[in-house]
């Protein structure tokens, strides 16, 4: 696959982590609450999908820029590899404390999408980990 392929794949990603994760953060910012009616950590008095939101608009702006930019696209690539190993680290720990350790309003915990959200922000990580892995290969 060319590198192009793989860097629009990140980007769709990123886009997707960008809104999901913005729609949460509005959400929580604009009612107090998850608009998904689950637990939700803070850290620093800002909600995880803040972070998670910070995060995914870095990779979008590293991958947009090697997108156009052939120049510095490896030295991106890398950013983004090294970018998305937080990412993971960030939201296997944000996922872990939201199971075992945040108490529900009404146990037992029912998840608006089956899951925390923070677990599918480790899948959608996890996923541009491994696209920037094998960019960085090439």
């Amino acid at each position: 696959m060319k590198k192009r392929n793989f860097l629009s794949y990140i980007i769709i990603i990123s886009i997707i982590g960008v809104l999901f994760a913005g729609y949460l953060t509005y959400g929580t910012f604009s009612s107090g609450n998850c608009p998904l009616i689950e637990s939700c950590p803070y850290y620093f008095n800002l909600p995880a999908c803040g972070y998670g939101l910070i995060i995914y608009g870095i990779i979008l702006l590293f991958s947009l820029i090697a997108f156009i930019n052939k120049k510095l696209q490896q030295k991106l690539m890398t950013g983004i590899f090294y970018i998305s190993i937080v990412g993971i680290l960030f939201s296997a720990f944000s996922s872990i404390y939201e199971i075992f350790y945040l108490k529900c309003a009404s146990p037992p915990c029912r998840y608006s999408l089956l899951l925390p959200t923070c677990v599918y922000g480790l899948v959608m990580y996890t996923a541009i980990f491994l696209l920037s892995k094998s960019l960085k290969k090439k």
